[in-house]
């Protein structure tokens, strides 16, 4: 993913940290306990694509409000 791209159901990956808006995310709270992951750059959180659960799920970023899109931490 460049910087650039900030339409729909693009994927994320891991980059150096360079502090660029493309690696800068707004919490937001989406109620019952769970947060939205939302990308400076582009206005679209981050979602797990096709609500995979299993292991290998790939992350994109995708319109905000969908179930896929809520995140909660677990295991702590």
């Amino acid at each position: 993913m460049t910087p650039k791209r900030i339409g729909s159901r693009n994927s994320s990956c891991w980059w150096s940290i360079h502090s660029g808006i493309n690696q800068q995310w707004r919490i937001q709270d989406a109620g019952s306990g769970y947060i939205r992951l939302i990308a400076r750059h582009s206005g679209k959180c981050l979602a797990v694509q096709n609500a995979v659960t299993g292991d290998g799920a790939q992350v994109v970023q995708s319109t905000c409000g969908t179930a896929t899109s809520h995140w909660r931490r677990t295991g702590f």
